[in-house]
């Protein structure tokens, strides 16, 4: 009989600590800041903003002409060597990419065999590019 006084105790205290112990979150909806939007439909933008985190280009390679049509890897990559996009082409082909790469991108390195170039991204969605000028021959 104790056993069962002892059990019913037991349990009553526990009951009693355990709903006298919860509490109830304060209110927190005065602190709300009222400039910040608090649904999408409340942000507001210039109508010139662009919600884009990356830009399409395409860049326009005019081919060299010199000597042997032999490939070669060309490479697009980035200024800390990320790689973009890779194919081969001889350095006489006329030949254009599309590339999509993240707007905080602002230069991007064109590579074939020995020659190496860096291109400015900028508003122009289109780039003409040839890695030598046929006066520098």
């Amino acid at each position: 009989m104790k056993t069962n006084v002892f059990k019913v105790l037991s349990f009553t205290v526990f009951t009693f600590l355990s709903a006298v112990s919860c509490e109830m979150p304060e209110d927190t909806t005065s602190d709300v800041d009222t400039n910040i939007p608090q649904k999408f439909t409340d942000i507001e933008a210039n109508s010139d903003f662009n919600w884009s985190t990356a830009k399409n280009y395409t860049i326009h390679i005019a081919g060299v002409p010199l000597g042997s049509g032999e490939k070669r890897q060309f490479l697009v990559k980035t200024e800390d060597d990320k790689v973009i996009r890779k194919m081969n082409v001889a350095i006489s082909e006329d030949f254009s990419i599309n590339i999509r790469v993240q707007s905080k991108i602002e230069t991007l390195i064109l590579s074939w065999a020995n020659f190496e170039k860096e291109i400015t991204l900028g508003a122009n969605n289109t780039i003409n590019f040839t890695f030598l000028e046929l006066g520098n021959l």
